[in-house]
């Protein structure tokens, strides 16, 4: 029987681990391949160690490993597309960075240019009004005179 025969779960476990298979899944599935082979022996009632019956537990667990690795390639293609799909949201980000530092340079410009507008009105509003001043002076000067 099974309590005769010692199935190594943390060998399985990690042989899955290093055929590219996540830690948690790998320690399921041995687990999982150890209650099959329970069952199976428990459901043949004798000492399972027969050629047939090895030969047979092979080819589960040669299906199982199949399964795995078709779920395993599965996933990756799915990463893939998603990490694809999460670049080209970041390239979009990229651009409307740039985007938005172009608006800034520009935005930049045209204060400077308001600024040197807004500078020359108030030198010139001076001027005039100096202009005032002296032509106030003058005519109160010469009213006094």
């Amino acid at each position: 029987m099974l309590s005769n025969h010692r199935i190594n779960t943390l060998s399985i476990a990690r042989r899955l681990s290093e055929s590219g298979i996540d830690r948690k899944q790998a320690e399921v599935y041995a687990e999982a391949i150890v209650d099959a082979v329970a069952d199976a022996f428990s459901q043949q009632g004798k000492d399972p160690a027969t050629k047939d019956f090895v030969y047979n537990q092979i080819n589960i667990v040669r299906g199982e490993i199949k399964d795995l690795r078709a779920d395993v390639n599965t996933e990756t293609g799915a990463l893939r597309v998603e990490i694809e799909s999460v670049r080209g949201e970041i390239e979009s980000v990229r651009v409307e960075i740039e985007s938005v530092r172009v608006e800034l340079s520009d935005l930049r410009g045209e204060m400077n240019a308001t600024e040197t507008r807004i500078i020359r009105w108030i030198v010139g509003v001076g001027i005039a009004l100096g202009g005032i001043l002296v032509a106030g002076i003058s005519a109160l000067v010469s009213v006094l005179v």
